[in-house]
C-alpha cells in the first residue's frame, strides 16, 4: 500500500495534505467499486428486461384484461433474518443471562447471530445490529426492556439495554 511519502516525496507530509490524500483515496475506492458494479449492470438490465418482456407477452392472454404497462414497479423485500420469534427469544435470553447488567446492542446482536446460526459475511453485521436495535426500541416502547442510554437525536453511541428490575432473574 502506498504511503503519503510516495505521493509527496517528503519525509513528513503536512497533516492538511495527508487528510486530502486520504479523502481522495477513499473517494477513488468508492468510484472503483461503483465502476465495477456498472460493468455488471448491462447484463443484469438485459436479463430483467427479458423477464418483463416475457411477462408482458403472457399477461394479455389471461381472461381478465390487464394492461401490463399500467403495473407499477415494486421494490422486493429482503428475506427475514430468522423464523418468527427467534429474534425476540434471543434478546430475552441474552438480557436474562446478563442478570440485570445493561448489555450493549452489539452484544445482543452477536448472541442472536450465534443462536440463529447466521453467517455474518452473507447477511452483514450492520443489518443485524440495526434490526436488533429496532426490535429493542419496540420492546422498550412496550415497557418490556429498559433503555440505559440517551434518547437525544445527537446521541451516536452504542445502546445499553436490560430487563426491568422485576423481570431480572435471581442469581
Amino acid at each position: 500500500m502506498a504511503t503519503n511519502r510516495d505521493y509527496t516525496g517528503l519525509q513528513r507530509t503536512p497533516s492538511s495534505l495527508a487528510w486530502l490524500i486520504r479523502r481522495r483515496a477513499i473517494a477513488k475506492g468508492r468510484l472503483d467499486k461503483h465502476l465495477k458494479d456498472l460493468e455488471k449492470l448491462p447484463a443484469v438490465i438485459a436479463q430483467v428486461s427479458a423477464e418483463i418482456t416475457n411477462l408482458d407477452a403472457v399477461i394479455p392472454m389471461h381472461e381478465v384484461a390487464v394492461d401490463p404497462h399500467q403495473i407499477a414497479g415494486k421494490r422486493p423485500q429482503r428475506l427475514p433474518l430468522a423464523a418468527h420469534g427467534v429474534m425476540s427469544k434471543s434478546i430475552w435470553e441474552c438480557l436474562k443471562l446478563a442478570g440485570g447488567r445493561p448489555v450493549y446492542t452489539t452484544e445482543v446482536a452477536m448472541h442472536f447471530i450465534r443462536r440463529a446460526n447466521l453467517k455474518m459475511d452473507v447477511v452483514g453485521k450492520p443489518r443485524i445490529v440495526v434490526q436488533i436495535g429496532s426490535r429493542l426500541r419496540g420492546l422498550c416502547h412496550k415497557g418490556r426492556v429498559v433503555r440505559h442510554h440517551s434518547t437525544e437525536v445527537s446521541f451516536n453511541g452504542e445502546g445499553l439495554w436490560s430487563l426491568p428490575p422485576d423481570d431480572t432473574p435471581e442469581v
